[in-house]
């Protein structure tokens, strides 16, 4: 049972890529899961609807843009899922603080460490190419 279900597993089951009708560009299914996950977190926080979404698609933006930075390779890849969540969640944050009714500085300067912590890992990344 175990060998069947490797066998299966060595090649895709439904090739996807050549159903669809359109080719959708490079990073335009990050920043669409990104843009969701943050609509929700911020809707949460009850901030204004424009902030939230203004919000939501800068950060969908980032994200998309520091995943192709980042890199795909399969070398290392939870520390790079690892740093993408790490800039998603401050800057996620940020855009939370800075929104909300009652802006706290300490807040914000807790997610912006959040925020730079993971440039500082996507430098190191890029630096050491890993």
């Amino acid at each position: 049972m175990v060998l069947e279900f490797e066998l299966l597993c060595e090649e895709p089951l439904l090739p996807l890529a050549e159903f669809a009708p359109f080719a959708f560009p490079p990073g335009c299914v990050t920043v669409v899961v990104v843009v969701l996950v943050s609509l929700d977190g911020l809707r949460t926080e009850h901030l204004p609807i424009l902030w939230t979404i203004v919000s939501a698609l800068v950060v969908g933006v980032l994200v998309a843009g520091a995943a192709a930075l980042v890199g795909a390779d399969s070398g290392h890849a939870g520390l790079r899922a690892a740093i993408l969540l790490v800039l998603w969640y401050g800057g996620r944050g940020v855009a939370g603080a800075i929104g909300a009714r009652a802006r706290s500085k300490e807040v914000i300067a807790e997610y912006a460490i959040f925020f730079a912590a993971a440039i500082a890992g996507m430098v190191w990344i890029r630096l050491a190419h890993l």
